[in-house]
């Protein structure tokens, strides 16, 4: 073989190698995203479990408590974005009722200005969810409440 052929094998097999290495790569990179996405939704799911089991068993200083952690949970998620295991739909429902139920805490312990704020931030979620953009005051939450909280006894 001339000294072009070589070249030309040698470049070629420099080529491949390069092309294998960075399809590789994004590959691997694309796995670590999705394996984050998971990560992240489950942890979000968990601690809404969480919450929703505190809301309807223990006290509402528990609750709160409990809600509050889940809605930070859920900002989290938020600022990761949306992921193929958590659409922004799915994130603005969960707003939505976790405020919601925040709102119905704060309203049977008196804090009337803590429950207007978490209505408001309820209602802004209820923007987000196609289904739910009837709700546009706080009667209509707390029917959805009400109802959502029903079936789940």
């Amino acid at each position: 073989m001339s000294k072009k052929a070589w070249l030309s094998c040698g470049g070629c097999l420099i080529a491949g190698l390069a092309i294998g290495y960075f399809g590789a790569m994004a590959k691997y990179g694309s796995t670590v995203a999705n394996t984050l996405a998971c990560l992240e939704m489950t942890q979000t799911g968990e601690a809404d479990d969480r919450a929703f089991q505190a809301y309807q068993h223990e006290s509402s200083p528990v609750a709160i408590y409990a809600l509050t952690e889940a809605l930070d949970r859920l900002k989290t998620a938020e600022d990761f974005g949306e992921t193929p295991y958590l659409s922004k739909q799915m994130m603005g429902f969960d707003g939505m009722m976790i405020n919601g139920r925040l709102a119905k805490l704060y309203l049977a312990t008196g804090q009337t200005n803590l429950s207007e704020q978490r209505v408001a931030d309820a209602l802004k979620c209820a923007q987000d969810v196609p289904a739910c953009r009837a709700i546009t005051n706080q009667a209509a939450l707390m029917e959805l409440i009400a109802k959502a909280d029903e079936k789940a006894k």
